[in-house]
């Protein structure tokens, strides 16, 4: 079982992206893409994975990347709790599929398929790479 208290990014200022999706392929793809960049990269292959990560996970996670459509639960439910519970997480939605809910305006939307260079574009566009140390 992992043990989520343990995960740390090597370097405290680089910014922390969890990524929810159910296809594997898909899924190291975005990591391995989004390490690439620069970026402390957790995983998950469903909602309920993705919420008990997050929820074990000590440290701030500054963006979410989940697929909308997948087993357990979906990615619109699971941003309605991640933003109830971490609402200073950013979002992006991604879906291969036609939507026919609402999506909230203020999360952005990627189409798939994309090429990696799409994600690592709009990560970038919300969440830098390294995060400004805050003053305590």
């Amino acid at each position: 079982m992992l043990d989520a208290k343990n995960l740390r990014p090597a370097d405290p200022s680089q910014s922390v992206v969890l990524v929810v999706e159910d296809e594997v392929g898909i899924l190291n793809v975005a990591r391995i893409a989004l390490e690439r960049e620069g970026y402390f990269v957790l995983t998950a292959d469903n909602g309920q994975a993705a919420l008990h990560l997050s929820r074990m996970y000590p440290g701030e996670i500054h963006l979410l990347v989940t697929d909308i459509k997948m087993p357990h639960m979906g990615g619109v439910e699971l941003t309605k709790r991640i933003s109830i519970e971490r609402p200073n997480t950013r979002i992006v939605l991604m879906s291969g599929n036609i939507i026919n809910e609402e999506l909230d305006p203020k999360y952005l939307f990627l189409p798939k398929p994309f090429a990696p260079r799409k994600l690592t574009d709009a990560v970038k566009e919300l969440v830098p790479v390294r995060q400004e140390p805050t003053l305590q």
